[in-house]
């Protein structure tokens, strides 16, 4: 048994990278060395205003982010009605103090048991400067005075490198990059003052020598603190301001390395979501975008190759009428340009449409206010020429199968780990007809180790069979699973006409072998989950669009969608029970599920047509 778990042990460093491994080592060593890199930034907090000699824009944008209008929005549902500077050391819904405010950065432990820093982080990603800065522009002066106010309040609560705003340097990232979106907004960006100057480069100075910790995540951590750098540092040099270049430099060949390592051949991102997935193109858009702004030379050819491919499988699993996407993977809440108001959170079309425009100069849909407003804030234009998107396509690759036709969309998940899984979620199958999410994933709901996580991470939050309790994998951490299953057989096969088969099996850590065949045609799916009797109680759950099923023998429906379970011995039970789903992040609402419980058989034969 210590050999198993030793080759298991062995085989994880492998797949993490023992230079990722030795890079977070050091970037932990470092915390509390006292002459690191990390302990020696210093930075003088800056002194407002850093907004000034602003103009009486008046301008005329249809849609504009009223997110922060006289209220706080957090994770884009949560709501106070408070026109209130926040308290930035609170978590915004628990309504409670994280603590730790006058502590060295490096001195404060982020993963506490029992409060979730995100909830502190959110105000201080300042979205409202957004907000705020675009009240300007549409004429409402008393802004000047609150934008000011704000950012004074905040480096007052948060002097340089203290306290838990500044922990994260992925955070301080998303700070500058909606500080430099709020400055061009405020046509500030070639002339910014010297108290915007120093807040830039006290967050960039906090940024760079993290960065090496940030790249051994292999996630959005390092693509994100490389964008700051890089766009920071066009700002800096814009300005005259000395050193600007070694931010520039840096940021671009970080960005262009982990772009090419992390997205792949069919364009998924290392995080396998399609939350994380959005985030990482709105960051090359910003990217590009600056670039382009600022007239530099543009990156690698590959970079433009990977930031297409990437785009493209995040366009294929949008809803081209409400924009809606499946709930894969982990789901932070993160929306990286927050340039329309808060009901556009779940809606990917503004990110597709952007990203389309900076990248292929073209437009994936027809024409509406949301798209002209988004663009108008940015000074573009929409591009006339379309971005054809194919009716019927099979995409396979990523540890992703992704199937569509004239009223389907199918994603089906297999074992095919180049990064760290985040959820078990193997075999799971999200499907959508005419635009509804029928077969859906549970989402995350909290990053906070507590039953809630436990749940959302598990096999129980999606559609796919949980042996006993033996997890899929092993968990070893927060972000970390061990023994991560490889795909023992992947077959794909086009039958007649337009019906397509896909099989893929593996083996879970407790040792269940589990067979997975889908067959789609054009009206209905055939599901057979094949697996050997080696376990005492199996679970197979269907998590479904709320709404009312009726379930009668072994079948279940609602309006014209039909589910009905068939199997070569008696099942234990077949019912509907209720669970939950996480489409917001901190929110959650519940969820019919149709379980069917299962012992003396080796086989299971779900049909759902419509």
């Amino acid at each position: 048994m210590r050999n198993i778990h030793l080759i298991q042990f062995l085989i994880l460093i492998r797949r993490l990278g023992l230079r990722n491994i030795l890079r977070n080592l050091n970037y932990r060593i470092s915390k509390k060395y006292k002459f690191s890199k990390l302990r020696r930034i210093k930075h003088e907090s800056p002194v407002g205003p850093f907004f000034s000699d602003l103009k009486n824009f008046e301008g005329s944008i249809n849609l504009y982010n009223n997110s922060w209008e006289n209220k706080q929005t957090y994770f884009s549902w949560y709501i106070k009605n408070t026109s209130s500077i926040p308290n930035w050391n609170e978590l915004c819904i628990a309504g409670v103090p994280f603590g730790d405010q006058k502590k060295d950065w490096h001195q404060i432990e982020i993963n506490k048991s029992d409060k979730d820093i995100k909830e502190v982080w959110e105000a201080s990603r300042m979205d409202w400067l957004i907000t705020f800065s675009q009240k300007i522009y549409l004429g409402d002066i008393t802004y000047i005075e609150k934008i000011n106010e704000w950012l004074s309040d905040w480096i007052s609560s948060n002097p340089a490198y203290k306290g838990p705003n500044w922990t994260c340097s992925q955070e301080a990232s998303i700070r500058i990059i909606n500080f430099c979106l709020a400055s061009n907004i405020l046509k500030k960006d070639y002339e910014l003052n010297n108290s915007s100057i120093d807040f830039i480069n006290m967050h960039l100075k906090r940024i760079l020598p993290s960065l090496e910790y940030s790249i051994s995540q292999q996630n959005n951590h390092a693509t994100t603190e490389a964008a700051a750098l890089f766009i920071g540092g066009l700002f800096l040099k814009n300005n005259g301001i000395e050193g600007s270049d070694a931010y520039l430099k840096t940021g671009r060949k970080v960005l262009e390395e982990r772009v090419s390592s992390l997205i792949s051949s069919c364009g998924v991102f290392s995080q396998y979501s399609t939350n994380y997935q959005r985030m990482l193109i709105d960051t090359l858009s910003m990217c590009e975008y600056w670039r382009i702004h600022f007239n530099e030379n543009k990156f690698s050819e590959k970079f433009y190759i990977q930031s297409k491919l990437c785009l493209n499988w995040l366009t294929n699993l949008v809803d081209s009428e409400n924009g809606d996407v499946p709930n894969l993977g982990a789901n932070d809440g993160s929306l990286l340009i927050p340039l329309i108001g808060k009901d556009f959170y779940r809606d990917y079309r503004l990110s597709v449409e952007l990203a389309s425009k900076i990248f292929l100069d073209k437009s994936v849909y027809d024409n509406d206010d949301c798209f002209l407003s988004l663009f108008s804030w940015l000074g573009l234009e929409i591009s006339q020429d379309k971005y054809p998107i194919k009716k019927n396509q099979n995409t396979i690759g990523g540890g992703f199968l992704m199937t569509r036709s004239q009223s389907l969309l199918a994603i089906f998940r297999y074992p095919d780990f180049k990064f760290r899984p985040s959820q078990e979620d193997i075999f799971h199958l999200d499907l959508w007809i005419d635009g509804k999410n029928i077969l859906r994933d549970g989402g995350t709901f909290t990053y906070l180790r507590n039953s809630d996580n436990e749940y959302f991470s598990s096999a129980s939050a999606h559609n796919t069979i949980q042996f006993d309790d033996h997890k899929q994998m092993p968990r070893l951490g927060k972000f970390l699973y061990g023994n991560w299953p490889n795909v023992i057989e992947k077959k794909f096969n086009t039958l007649e006409g337009s019906s397509i088969n896909f099989l893929a099996s593996y083996r879970d850590s407790g040792s269940n072998f589990h067979e997975r065949s889908l067959t789609f045609n054009d009206k209905s799916i055939t599901v057979v989950d094949r697996f050997e009797d080696s376990f005492s109680l199996g679970k197979l759950r269907w998590r479904l669009e709320p709404g009312d099923w009726t379930l009668s023998d072994n079948s279940i429906y609602k309006n014209n969608i039909r589910i009905e379970i068939s199997e070569n011995n008696d099942l234990e039970e077949i019912a509907i029970k209720q669970g939950w789903e996480s489409r917001f992040y901190k929110y959650k609402s519940e969820v019919p599920i149709l379980e069917i419980s299962f012992k003396d058989t080796t086989s299971i034969k779900t049909q759902i047509s419509w």
